[in-house]
């Protein structure tokens, strides 16, 4: 079932962008590539301050947080890109529409891998989407295993072309996935959505 919710992802951001053309959805990927960072990357401050503001919602914050933030940054580097090149750049019609149909492919595949990876902030059951979806760090999800793909790089990154001069390495001990796998199965003990 999980497969199909990405690849319906994936459908989607191809057909909404199909006649956005190369120019435009290259800019599109880099926006969606770069807001997934940063989402993933902030997320957990800002969980915390949300839950300190609202703590009976506290298993929604870290969903309600990473999508904020990766809405709030694509929206932010779209107003940039647009304002910083007005113009579309033209391409040769079969470069155009091929070109624009591998970009829309990319941002349905960072779509989807940054979709999987909130699953595991998400307020659900342990295994959700009929089990399709393994709280395991072994597991893999959609053949390939997005998710994990997505939490290495973010780790390699942190640690290293991206890292501050003290860095804050993303999931240093490797333990995202059992962290908040536990957390999901909390939450699907609780008898009301809420935490009181």
């Amino acid at each position: 079932m999980l497969n199909i919710c990405v690849f319906v992802i994936i459908a989607i951001c191809v057909a909404m962008t199909w006649q956005e053309g190369l120019w435009t959805n290259a800019l599109s990927v880099l926006n969606t590539f770069f807001s997934s960072i940063i989402a993933s990357m902030y997320f957990e401050p800002l969980a915390s301050f949300l839950d300190t503001q609202m703590p009976t919602y506290t298993y929604f914050t870290d969903f309600l947080a990473i999508w904020f933030l990766f809405c709030f940054s694509f929206l932010f580097l779209r107003t940039i890109s647009e304002t910083l090149s007005p113009a579309r750049v033209r391409f040769k019609l079969p470069v155009e529409k091929m070109g624009g149909a591998a970009a829309g492919l990319c941002i349905g595949w960072f779509v989807g891998m940054f979709f999987i990876f909130t699953i595991h902030v998400a307020p659900l059951n342990q295994s959700p989407f009929k089990e399709s979806f393994s709280p395991t760090p072994t597991a893999t999800n959609f053949f390939v295993g997005p998710d994990r793909m997505w939490m290495a790089f973010l780790h390699s990154r942190s640690s290293g072309a991206m890292a501050k001069s003290t860095p804050e390495v993303f999931d240093p001990n490797a333990e995202f996935i059992l962290k908040y796998g536990e957390r999901r199965l909390r939450f699907s003990k609780q008898k009301r959505m809420r935490v009181r």
